[in-house]
């Protein structure tokens, strides 16, 4: 099997995974993405889901990066306040971003 292959698998797996856990959950987006791993641009594959628990409107992200011969899993969820959705948005993408950015070196 090609990487590519494994690589869409893997993320396949992941976000059933998601969806199972997560009643009502939907994917919002997804596809191939790149992330800064190490200090390295590393390419992957990433989601964006959206779901609600009682009175809180959830997301979460997720990716998959490929490292070596195994797969590094990243997911990050957080509480989507009203009003301020994408200044959380944004805060979560930093955050992942950042601590990525830290792993390996």
């Amino acid at each position: 099997m090609d990487s590519d292959a494994e690589d869409i698998n893997e993320t396949a797996f992941a976000v059933k995974e998601v969806l199972s856990v997560h009643h009502g959950s939907r994917l919002q987006m997804g596809g191939r993405t790149s992330l800064s791993v190490g200090g390295e641009m590393k390419r992957g594959h990433s989601a964006l889901f959206n779901w609600r628990e009682g009175a809180e409107d959830y997301a979460s992200f997720l990716w998959i990066m490929p490292l070596d011969k195994r797969f590094m899993k990243i997911r990050a969820t957080y509480v989507r306040p009203r009003g301020s959705e994408g200044e959380a948005m944004t805060s979560t993408l930093n955050a992942v971003k950042a601590i990525a950015d830290q792993v390996c070196r």
